[in-house]
């Protein structure tokens, strides 16, 4: 990911887990450094916001959950 005048470039091409994982840190980063709070991460307890839920936590990325 590169930042230079304030766009971010993310990665289109590779590995699905590894680009989704690049997209949500980039989600993160802007959280933390915007609002100051972790990146809210809404769930249903359906198997869609299930993986995002688990991608964010396999990127180590801090989240909270909202039901």
């Amino acid at each position: 990911m590169s930042e230079d005048w304030g766009l971010v470039t993310l990665p289109t091409s590779g590995d699905p887990e590894k680009i989704s994982i690049g997209r949500l840190k980039a989600a993160s980063d802007m959280a933390l450094k915007y609002y100051g709070t972790p990146l809210v991460v809404t769930t249903s307890g359906g198997k869609d916001s299930s993986v995002c839920v688990e991608l964010a936590l396999r990127g180590g990325h801090p989240v909270r959950g909202a039901a």
